[in-house]
């Protein structure tokens, strides 16, 4: 294959939309436990009746149950009796 065969090709691939680009990953959907008790590891207390709202593997937010502003598309888990320990 010539250089300008090399080039021609070169410049094709780099200029098709889809090769060399990741596809947009589906976004994560977020997890509301609702009604846990949270453990606070670092105060050594039990936080009852809180919301904890996960995302992308990380707490995204705390609070207690009802104040807690949620992302519009969750799956929200009913954790009444169960309890959180962060870490």
């Amino acid at each position: 294959m010539g250089f300008l065969s090399l080039v021609t090709c070169a410049l094709a691939l780099a200029c098709h939309p889809t090769l060399g680009s990741e596809p947009n990953p589906p976004p994560q959907q977020a997890t509301i436990l609702e009604h846990v008790t949270v453990i606070d590891v670092a105060g050594g207390s039990a936080l009852a009746d809180r919301s904890v709202v996960i995302a992308g593997g990380r707490i995204t937010a705390l609070g207690r149950a009802g104040e807690v502003a949620a992302p519009a598309v969750a799956k929200v888990v009913n954790a009444t009796g169960k309890y959180a320990i962060p870490g």
